[in-house]
């Protein structure tokens, strides 16, 4: 089931549905550029690597990926820093073009956007609450395993 289903289920009436409560606005896919091909290759399944969704989920790793560019809005490429050279690059982007051609892959738009304001995140209730709340605070990293990483992007001239 794609995730995207989730929005237009019928459950039963004592259950929380998204249907009419929530609305799908894109459906992101992010790729490990340098990684892609092999991926692409790769026969390995989500089962071998513990990421099976169900014991009859028997995909292999390319069958997962080709599903979600086929269905993405929007495809971000993560570490293209890490691909060699340009003409490695343009490929990997061929690629991902040609297999879902509509797809956005907007790095200008993620970019140098100056969208994040401190001052209007230092107003909102979850911030002013954990500031003003006497229990100790928990970093998100601990409590949900998130870790921080740092993204470079080489301007192609």
């Amino acid at each position: 089931m794609q995730v995207a289903e989730t929005f237009d289920m019928d459950l039963p009436t004592n259950s929380l549905s998204l249907k009419g409560r929530a609305r799908l606005d894109n459906c992101v896919t992010v790729l490990d550029a340098a990684e892609l091909f092999w991926n692409l290759d790769s026969i390995k399944t989500l089962r071998e690597h513990n990421q099976a969704a169900s014991e009859e989920d028997d995909r292999n790793i390319a069958e997962l990926l080709l599903d979600q560019i086929e269905f993405a809005d929007v495809i971000l490429l993560n570490k293209l820093d890490l691909v060699p050279d340009c003409k490695a690059q343009a490929a990997i982007l061929a690629t991902v073009k040609g297999l879902n051609p509509q797809a956005q892959v907007p790095l200008s738009d993620l970019l140098n956007t100056g969208n994040f304001s401190m001052e209007k995140a230092a107003t909102s209730p979850g911030w002013l609450h954990s500031l003003r709340s006497s229990e100790p605070v928990t970093s998100e990293s601990v409590e949900y395993g998130i870790t921080s990483f740092v993204y470079r992007y080489l301007k192609m001239l």
